[in-house]
């Protein structure tokens, strides 16, 4: 989209405030949400910690106008694995309590509905083998997929 204006008539006006920059905000003031459905183990927070490390933050948390978390609560845990001071975050303002709620469910579990192009990933694990870390790789690898490139390390 080339301006505001187009993305204003696409977005339902209910009051909800998306900040149009990202920015810099310290670990310690963000709120992870009580409420947060989405469970992340030691090794999956570790995943993300070493794709942190390797690709940088390149997805910023969701918080709302009171820095509550409302996505990203993984990416947190990594940030704080990794003794980091700063985050990069997004604030979505004006949200009821139950919009907040229907948000975070809805970041997780839609990402979830998601395939794969088996044959194209099987191509791009192929030829990036090499330039993967293994850790990030072995991560990819427990994709639901058993032909040999998935299985092979």
């Amino acid at each position: 989209m080339s301006n505001s204006s187009e993305y204003a008539k696409l977005k339902p006006n209910y009051g909800i405030q998306i900040s149009r920059q990202i920015e810099l905000r310290p670990v310690a003031s963000l709120r992870p949400s009580a409420r947060n459905a989405r469970t992340h183990s030691k090794a999956q927070v570790a995943q993300i910690a070493r794709s942190i490390e390797q690709f940088g933050f390149t997805n910023p948390l969701l918080i709302d106008e009171k820095g509550g978390v409302l996505a990203g609560h993984g990416r947190l845990r990594a940030a704080n694995d990794l003794q980091l001071t700063e985050v990069p975050t997004l604030c979505v303002a004006g949200l009821s309590a139950a919009q907040r709620r229907a948000l975070m469910l809805a970041d997780n579990k839609i990402a979830e509905n998601a395939g794969w192009d088996r044959d194209l990933l099987a191509v791009e694990l192929g030829e990036l083998t090499g330039l993967l870390d293994a850790y990030v790789y072995l991560s990819l690898g427990s994709i639901d997929c058993n032909w040999p490139v998935c299985m092979s390390s």
